[in-house]
């Protein structure tokens, strides 16, 4: 029994660091976001150099990873061929590895109808579906020689001015490129949050993770690790880095890794690029399983190098490692709650008291309640359009919903954590290549109207494209002058060009450019 406790005590403490670990991230988030706060005001009262794209304009390649997605397949490449960005530096590339015919003919006729409007959307298929989606980019990398790849999973669906908001990020307010800046990561929004309680749930969790987490570790350690969709790479970062690989089911975060290691930082940008969150629990669970089994590869195939053989200082290779191992907390969690029982049939509990419960839930109940404010507080206000959708109640019904959430989060966590667990080892223990599990969509939040008119009646060139958005604009890729789209918002202080952009969440009067 002695032996037990100590097990099971041992196991306790991790969870409760990684506790620390995440209310320090939580809490410096706020420290970051007051610090911001005070200089935006200072911005406005003294505006400083708008920051310019260079001329010409550096050239972007969009790229769309799918497989099989009917639902959601025409509106994926939609959104991505209606980004604003000069036309002759713009491309889609529609990585279809889709076995069904019919969905096969869905794709190609989506993009012939936009290359029939001038943009440039070429559909790249290969004989043999190596390597899953790792495989699907790394040879569509290969076929281009942008400067720079945005990539998007079919199921989000950007604003048209991602690019014009993130690709600046990689450039100095002089126009100079920051060559160690690899990646530039979006912020994930929701679709369909509030169309059931799993949906909301999951809205909690990655509303934490997209707003304290990310804005944290951007600004405090220069790395994040790219999410798999919403994000812009330098290729040659890529390249650098040894290119994808399919080496574990996360290869999204398995590159990240290699960057790191190569010498290049990564960075958050709170732009909103709104998702289709899985919409049953079998979608939900094949999702975890392919995220938590990745991360368990992660560990076995880059923890000992970063441990060991990468250089950094001494507080920043912590938190990494707290990074790279977040996953343990799956066995640890299931090694508690088995020991449970039978510490408190033994009376095995290290603290003496009448409630020993309550003194080992605390922890556990302080970070749901600071994660959960700070989600609500940082991201709540991009759920009132959903909501007037449902209601006309307004913030009356927005701010308790989004607090309740909570509960149902919990209760999906601790329903979900056999099934974590073993996937967890699982991923440890597979030294193959696994199968990549596609997360089944829906195609729920409903697709943008597709573009009317004559496309000959739209310029693709010469016309001026403003940051904010100018109606001669090509409405299908923003068509256009780099020259125009620097010089316009160079002419402009920053307070302006700010305002007419607006923030994009709660908390987007903080984003930070790198």
């Amino acid at each position: 029994m002695l032996f037990l406790c100590i097990v099971a005590h041992a196991a306790y403490s991790l969870i409760v660091i990684f506790i620390l670990f995440g209310l320090i991230e939580r809490l410096g988030f706020c420290a970051v976001s007051v610090s911001r706060w005070f200089r935006a005001r200072e911005c406005r009262d003294e505006p400083g150099p708008a920051k310019a794209l260079p001329v010409p304009a550096p050239s972007v390649c969009v790229q769309l990873p799918m497989f099989n997605e009917r639902a959601v397949a025409t509106r994926s490449i939609a959104a991505a061929c209606s980004l604003r960005w000069p036309h002759e530096a713009f491309e889609v590339q529609v990585l279809d590895d889709s076995t069904e015919p019919d969905v096969v003919a869905m794709v190609d006729a989506a993009a012939a109808s936009w290359r029939a409007r001038g943009v440039r959307c070429e559909v790249i298929r290969r004989a043999w579906r190596g390597g899953y989606k790792a495989g699907a980019l790394e040879h569509g990398r290969k076929q281009t020689s942008a400067e720079f790849l945005a990539l998007f999973d079919a199921d989000f669906v950007p604003n048209d001015d991602f690019l014009l908001r993130t690709v600046p990020s990689f450039f100095g307010a002089d126009g100079e490129p920051l060559e160690d800046l690899a990646l530039v990561q979006g912020q994930w929004a929701h679709l369909n949050a509030l169309d059931s309680l799993l949906t909301l749930s999951q809205s909690l969790s990655l509303d934490d993770h997209h707003s304290s987490q990310m804005v944290w570790r951007s600004a405090m350690i220069g790395f994040v690790n790219f999410t798999g969709t919403a994000g812009v790479w330098r290729a040659a970062a890529i390249e650098r880095a040894g290119g994808w690989r399919a080496a574990s089911l996360v290869e999204d975060c398995e590159l990240s890794f290699r960057v790191l290691f190569a010498g290049y930082r990564t960075a958050f940008v709170e732009v909103p690029v709104p998702a289709e969150l899985p919409a049953s629990l079998a979608a939900y669970k094949a999702q975890q399983r392919r995220w938590t089994f990745g991360w368990a590869q992660l560990i076995r195939l880059h923890g000992a190098q970063l441990l060991f053989s990468y250089r950094c200082p001494v507080l920043k290779k912590v938190h990494l490692c707290y990074h790279m191992c977040l996953s343990v907390q799956w066995p640890l969690w299931m090694a508690w709650q088995l020991a449970v029982p039978w510490l408190a049939w033994y009376k095995l509990f290290f603290f003496k008291t009448d409630e020993p419960g309550l003194v080992y839930m605390a922890p556990i109940l302080l970070h749901m309640t600071v994660s959960t404010l700070v989600a609500c507080v940082a991201l709540g206000r991009g759920y009132t359009t959903q909501l007037r959708q449902r209601t006309s109640a307004g913030a009356p019904v927005l701010v308790p919903l989004l607090l309740l959430r909570v509960v149902p989060a919990a209760i999906v966590a601790a329903g979900m954590l056999p099934h974590q667990c073993y996937a967890w080892v699982e991923g440890l223990l597979t030294t193959t290549e696994a199968e990549f599990e596609t997360t089944p969509k829906s195609g729920a939040g409903g697709a943008p109207e597709p573009p009317t008119g004559d496309p000959t009646d739209h310029p693709t060139d010469g016309a001026k494209c403003a940051i904010s958005g100018d109606a001669a604009c090509h409405p299908y890729n923003g068509g256009v002058a780099a020259a125009g789209l620097a010089a316009q918002r160079e002419a402009r202080p920053r307070a302006q060009w700010q305002a007419e952009r607006g923030p994009a969440t709660a908390a987007g009067r903080f984003a930070r450019v790198p």
